[in-house]
């Protein structure tokens, strides 16, 4: 008959031995590529399958054509089941990791909570009587801390307070946004803040006799974008004023007892250059002991947007 004759008996092993083997290498094909180019091979596999058969069958041999089909199908689900499974997988065990909180204990007179944006960093807001020393940082989890809010709730001036020692809060490697209110004290250790490497916002409000800071204060806190230094009872900056505070974007100086715009720019360096703060867009320093403002006290300034006088 030609090309026309049918499958004989003879025939049929060499189809399974062929099929098995296709098979065979299918599995092997997708265990190595599990994702990439799954629609390509699957289209060819169906293409060398096909090739496996003459172009006309007589009725008879459709029943294990079929079968044959339905295994090489079978093979293909799994295949495509085990892909799936393996990807829902890995974004499990990425979706523990990533949201995986150190198990700190939160300290006392303090409220823990995840940060919205990375979920192993804490957002701890403390209510405290006053800052009185340093072993109050003892148990705390500075390496889990990305922002720090400290209430005092009594009105108590402390001369040992956690503000008037150098380096009290090195170790908070984390921490992003440090505040502090309603906390008496009259001394802000030049050092208190180094060792904060991604400290971005600053806030102290309520100190009430601070009067000034000291020489250098500012060296320590370069990647500062906010600082709000309000009700502190501040009379003068130091020397180097905020020169080094090039990141700044956001400067709250209200109700304070300052007398001056000037804030130490022009101090030590010459009248006729003084150092720009170009990021700093915002100006707040209403309710002040300013009388007087002239156009030269804002060459440093000019790039301010918002400003705030009374």
């Amino acid at each position: 008959m030609g090309n026309k004759r049918l499958l004989e008996n003879n025939d049929w092993p060499t189809l399974y031995y062929s099929t098995t083997n296709m098979s065979t290498k299918l599995e092997q094909q997708c265990n190595n590529n599990i994702v990439e180019e799954r629609a390509n091979n699957r289209n060819n596999l169906f293409k060398k399958f096909k090739s496996l058969f003459p172009p006309k069958l007589q009725k008879q041999n459709l029943i294990f054509i079929l079968f044959i089909y339905l295994i090489f199908l079978a093979q293909l689900i799994s295949c495509y089941s085990m892909t799936v499974n393996r990807r829902h997988l890995r974004r499990a065990i990425e979706y523990q990791q990533n949201s995986a909180i150190p198990r700190y204990q939160c300290p006392n007179g303090c409220r823990c909570v995840p940060d919205n944006k990375v979920n192993h960093l804490l957002s701890i807001t403390c209510h405290w009587p006053y800052l009185k020393n340093s072993r109050i940082f003892n148990n705390f989890p500075k390496n889990g801390t990305k922002s720090l809010n400290i209430f005092c709730e009594k009105e108590e001036y402390i001369e040992d307070n956690i503000l008037a020692i150098d380096g009290n809060f090195f170790g908070f490697d984390e921490l992003g946004e440090l505040k502090i209110n309603n906390c008496r004290f009259t001394q802000l250790s030049a050092g208190v803040f180094e060792g904060l490497p991604k400290l971005r916002s600053l806030s102290i409000i309520g100190a009430k006799s601070l009067q000034r800071l000291e020489e250098y204060f500012f060296r320590s806190l370069t990647k500062l974008e906010s600082l709000i230094l309000s009700d502190s009872g501040l009379r003068e900056f130091p020397l180097d004023g905020i020169c080094s505070l090039q990141k700044l974007q956001v400067l709250d100086l209200s109700k304070n007892l300052l007398t001056s715009v000037r804030l130490g720019i022009f101090l030590p360096r010459p009248v006729n250059h003084p150092c720009q703060l170009i990021n700093l867009i915002v100006l707040n320093i209403a309710e002040n002991s300013i009388q007087i403002i002239s156009e030269q006290d804002f060459t440093s300034f000019s790039f301010i947007t918002s400003t705030k006088f009374i």
